[in-house]
């Protein structure tokens, strides 16, 4: 079932670790607890914001190319 934070269930169905508010917990690196799963934006457990989401999804697109 798909907590009503997240838009999809693919988070829970890779076994991706979610607090209580449905958000997904990473490490300082954004990875998830699912090894060479990351997270950015709005569904990550450290605060975000607009700016902030983009940055994360610029250092995690550049970390994996």
């Amino acid at each position: 079932q798909t907590h009503p934070k997240q838009k999809s269930d693919l988070p829970e169905r890779l076994g991706c670790k979610l607090d209580e508010k449905g958000i997904i917990q990473v490490d300082a690196m954004q990875q998830t607890t699912v090894p060479g799963a990351f997270a950015t934006g709005d569904t990550m457990s450290i605060p975000s914001s607009l700016p902030i989401a983009f940055a994360s999804g610029n250092k995690t697109t550049r970390r994996q190319g």
